[in-house]
């Protein structure tokens, strides 16, 4: 199903739409739900006191006192506020909200907890912000066999199962958010995956080859639940290897800028599909694939360390921070990188090479594997004059 771009609906929209209707057996949670549970973990909490429980509505109406720039995208103040008149979400309970940041240590977690009808729990996990220990340790998936927020988000999972022993579990999360909730789900023990209904993914990226061979494998029954959704020009769900169905929807952005939910069109209680992935995902994709297939974990290391000592040393704290300053701060950025040490400075720039090199040879392939191979005019002409006199 696909809407046009002139008929712009997002999840907003199907909450106005929607908004009126009870979570029951005759409505029951649909893939937009989960999108706006997604969410709710990215809301600034830590910026409000909370009660052990909340109602969505009384969480919701702190959370509108809490100043803009909090707020990762813009998006989540509009829904914060069309959740509190919200029938379908806003007598829903809350509780045990966590976050965690810890730059020494490379660590940026958070997760919210849904209390849903008929017995049922949502475990959403909060995904990148804008911090740079966030990215930080994103890029760290390219050479760790785990993260730290993935570590968290098992105990979290487990707690939760533990806490709650009779309900079934539905767990959710966008960006990393969505691979550190497949991560706990598949690495939890049997007793409670056969209590988890769902895991939905929305476009976070996979796992290190290693940890698919394992983890998946040994979780085959898991996988059957695991969904995940990326854009037509998906990057971030493209990155390393994953596995479970995958369902492209359209986004009304371009590039990077359809990471933002916001910009997922949806159309009743679905997310609209796209008509294929775009061949930009598809090259950068196979870039990806050819620069891990041709770097060890040691280079990779290497290089995602460098790079992050250098922001830091220049005083950058967020990547809205590096948007806005890196101008003014060019030179610091210059002075750091000379102060690299030169094997690593070696491969710094032999890692971004190589990247532009295998892009444009993944760009090129592509190209020509999809270019339709046509007759040449004038054979055509000749079969034709043939066929003719005969």
């Amino acid at each position: 199903m696909r809407i046009s771009k002139t008929f712009e609906n997002d999840m907003i929209d199907y909450l106005k739409w929607r908004g009126d209707v009870k979570i029951s057996p005759d409505n029951p949670v649909n893939e937009v739900d989960y999108l706006i549970m997604a969410r709710l973990s990215y809301f600034p909490y830590h910026q409000i006191t909370l009660a052990p429980r909340e109602s969505i509505k009384s969480f919701c109406k702190k959370m509108s006192e809490v100043r803009r720039n909090y707020y990762n995208i813009y998006g989540d103040t509009r829904l914060v506020k069309e959740l509190i008149n919200s029938t379908r979400f806003n007598k829903l309970i809350v509780s045990d909200c966590v976050t965690r940041n810890d730059r020494a240590t490379e660590k940026q977690f958070g997760a919210i907890t849904i209390h849903l009808p008929n017995n049922e729990l949502c475990v959403s996990y909060l995904g990148t912000d804008a911090s740079l220990v966030g990215w930080k340790e994103d890029f760290n998936m390219t050479f760790m066999p785990t993260i730290p927020s993935q570590e968290l988000a098992l105990e979290y999972l487990e707690r939760i199962a533990k806490k709650y022993p009779t309900h079934k579990l539905r767990v959710c999360g966008h960006s990393k958010g969505g691979n550190i909730a497949v991560f706990a789900a598949l690495s939890i023990s049997t007793q409670v995956q056969k209590r988890i209904i769902d895991v939905i993914n929305f476009d976070g990226p996979g796992f290190i080859p290693d940890f698919v061979k394992v983890k998946f494998h040994r979780s085959a029954e898991m996988l059957q639940k695991v969904h995940n959704y990326i854009p037509q020009d998906s990057m971030f769900g493209r990155l390393l290897e994953q596995d479970g169905d995958r369902t492209v929807v359209f986004s009304r952005e371009n590039g990077l800028y359809q990471h933002d939910v916001y910009s997922w069109q949806v159309c009743g209680p679905i997310i609209t599909r796209a008509e294929k992935i775009a061949d930009s995902s598809e090259i950068f994709n196979q870039t990806i694939i050819d620069f891990l297939k041709n770097r060890d974990l040691k280079d990779r290391k290497t290089f995602v360390d460098t790079v992050y000592d250098i922001l830091c040393s220049t005083d950058f704290d967020s990547m809205d921070d590096i948007r806005d300053s890196w101008l003014r701060k060019l030179p610091n950025l210059v002075k750091s990188y000379r102060q690299v040490k030169p094997e690593d400075r070696d491969v710094l720039t032999g890692v971004v090479k190589q990247i532009a090199g295998l892009y444009i040879d993944s760009r090129r392939r592509y190209t020509k594997e999809q270019k339709p191979t046509k007759t040449p005019l004038r054979r055509r002409i000749r079969r034709k004059r043939r066929t003719t006199k005969k």
